[in-house]
C-alpha cells in the first residue's frame, strides 16, 4: 500500500496567514484598552478640575460669608442696633454677594447670620455658605487720642476713657501700624508705646517732637521736630529703628517740621516756613510755598494733600500730584487757618482747623473733585487739630478743651471728652467695627 505524506505534521507552526490575523486581533485589543484607559483618564480629569473649581467657590463663598459679619460690625458700631442689622436685600461683593438673613440680641451681645454666595453671570448660583458669629459692642481700643499735659484717650466704639501716659508733656502726634503697637511723641523729648495692653514712657534727647508716622511697622517711625546743637536751632526729623532715635535728616534752621505723612515706600514733611520735603531713599526738599504747612496725608506714594495758614479769604490747600506740588486755593470767607488732614483716597479727604466764630466748627471735604466747606455747629464750637479716618463713613476729629467730634457718614455729633486740648488722635485701621469684637463665630451646614 502506498502512503501519502501529511500535509502538515504534528506540531508543525499554524500558518503565516493565521498569525497575523492574531496580532491583527491582538492589536485591536491593545487599542481598545489604551482608548478606554484615556476614555478613563479624561473623565478623572475633568472631574478633577470641576471638583477644584467648585471648592474654589465654596472658599470664595465663605470669604464672602466673613465679609458680610465685618459689615454688620461696622454697622453696629456706627449705631445701628442690632436687630435692624438684617438686611432686606443681598449686597454685592467681589464674585457674588452677601446678606444679614438674622440678628438676635444675646445679653448685650449680638448673634448674627449672614450667607455669602458666588454666583455665574450675576444670577447662576455656584456656591452658598452660611456662617454665624457673636458681636460684642466696646470689646476693645477702637481710637486712641493724645493731647496736653500727657494726656491719651481710649475710645471703645462708644465712650473714651483716660489713661497714664506716664508724662506731663505736650503729645503732639501718634502713629499705630496695628491694633497693637502705637507710638505717641511729646514736646518733652518724650515718647511712648503702646503695646497693645499698656503704655511705656521713654525720653529722647534730639527733638521736641511735632508728628510721628510708620512706614510698615512699630520698627519704622519717623518723627518731625527742632532741637538745638550747641547754640544753634535746627529742624530735624528722626528715625525709631524698634529699639532707639537716629537723626534721618537735620538742617540747620529757625523754622521746624510740623507733619509727617508715610506709605510703605516714601515720606512727606512739611515745615513752618513752608517747605515741603520728601524722602524717597533719601530726603530732598521739592519746594517751599512761603507759608506755614500744618498738616498733610499721602494716600498714595506720590500723591499727597497739605493744608496750611490762609491767606485772605482762600483756605490754603497744596496738591502733590505725580512729581509735582499746585495750589488748590478754596475761597470760602471768612477762610480760617487749617491744621490737619486726613485722606482715605485722593477724592476722599476732610481737612480740620481754627474755628469760625461762636458756634461754627471748620470742615472741609474731598469729594467729587473738588473742595468744598461743610456746615456743622454746636454750642461753644473749639479750634479742631487733629482728624482721622477709618473708612469714607467714619471719622474723629480732636480739638481744644477735650473736644471730639465723630462722622458717622452722614452727620457729625460733638462731645467733650478730658479738660486737656487733643492734638491729634489714631482711628485703628481694621477696626472699622469701632470697638466692636467678633467673639466666635462657627459656619451653619443645612
Amino acid at each position: 500500500m502506498r502512503r501519502t505524506a501529511l500535509s502538515h505534521p504534528v506540531g508543525t507552526p499554524p500558518p503565516i496567514r493565521q498569525r497575523g490575523a492574531a496580532l491583527v486581533v491582538a492589536a485591536v485589543f491593545l487599542v481598545v484598552v489604551m482608548v478606554v484607559l484615556g476614555d478613563a483618564t479624561l473623565r478623572l480629569s475633568a472631574t478633577n478640575v470641576t471638583d477644584s473649581a467648585l471648592q474654589a467657590d465654596a472658599v470664595d463663598a465663605l470669604f464672602l460669608a466673613e465679609s458680610g459679619m465685618e459689615h454688620a460690625a461696622q454697622r453696629l458700631a456706627n449705631g445701628v442696633t442690632c436687630i435692624n442689622l438684617v438686611m432686606g436685600s443681598t449686597v454685592s461683593f467681589g464674585r457674588g454677594d452677601f446678606q444679614v438673613t438674622q440678628a438676635t440680641d444675646v445679653s448685650g451681645d449680638c448673634r448674627v447670620r449672614v450667607t455669602g454666595r458666588v454666583l455665574f453671570g450675576g444670577s447662576d448660583l455656584r456656591a452658598e455658605r452660611t456662617v454665624e458669629g457673636l458681636l460684642s459692642p466696646g470689646g476693645g481700643v477702637a481710637a486712641i487720642a493724645v493731647g496736653n499735659n500727657g494726656t491719651i484717650l481710649h475710645w471703645d466704639g462708644s465712650s473714651w476713657s483716660s489713661v497714664v501716659s506716664g508724662t506731663t508733656g505736650n503729645f503732639s502726634g501718634i502713629d499705630c501700624p496695628d491694633q497693637n503697637n502705637c507710638i505717641a511723641v511729646a514736646d518733652n523729648d518724650h515718647y511712648t508705646l503702646w503695646d497693645g495692653s499698656s503704655w511705656t514712657s521713654n525720653t529722647n534727647g534730639n527733638l521736641a517732637y511735632t508728628d510721628v508716622a510708620c512706614r510698615t511697622d512699630i520698627d519704622d517711625c519717623l518723627a518731625t521736630g527742632w532741637g538745638v546743637f550747641i547754640i544753634f536751632p535746627y529742624r530735624g526729623i528722626a528715625l525709631w529703628n524698634g529699639t532707639s532715635w537716629g537723626l534721618s535728616e537735620a538742617q540747620l534752621a529757625s523754622d521746624q517740621y510740623l507733619s509727617i505723612s508715610c506709605t510703605a515706600a516714601t515720606c512727606h514733611a512739611t515745615a513752618e516756613s513752608g517747605l515741603l520735603s520728601r524722602w524717597a531713599g533719601g530726603w530732598s526738599n521739592e519746594t517751599s510755598v512761603g507759608n506755614p504747612v500744618n498738616g498733610i496725608a499721602c494716600p498714595t506714594d506720590n500723591d499727597c494733600w497739605a493744608v496750611g495758614n490762609s491767606s485772605g479769604n482762600r483756605y490754603t490747600i497744596y496738591r502733590r500730584s505725580g512729581s509735582g506740588w499746585s495750589n488748590n486755593f478754596l475761597v470760602s470767607p471768612p477762610a480760617r487757618d487749617l491744621y490737619a488732614v486726613d485722606c482715605i483716597a485722593t477724592d476722599d479727604c476732610w481737612a480740620v482747623g481754627e474755628r469760625l466764630g461762636g458756634n461754627s466748627y471748620t470742615l472741609l471735604r474731598r469729594a467729587g473733585g473738588s473742595w468744598s466747606s461743610v456746615s456743622h455747629s454746636t454750642s461753644g464750637a473749639r479750634n479742631l487739630n487733629g482728624i482721622d479716618c477709618n473708612d469714607s463713613g467714619s471719622c474723629l476729629a480732636v480739638g481744644d478743651d477735650g473736644r471730639v467730634l465723630h462722622y458717622n457718614g452722614s452727620n457729625w455729633s460733638a462731645t467733650t471728652e478730658s479738660t486737656e486740648s487733643l492734638n491729634d488722635v489714631h482711628y485703628m485701621d481694621g477696626s472699622g467695627s469701632g470697638g466692636v469684637s467678633l467673639l466666635r463665630w462657627w459656619e451653619i451646614i443645612n
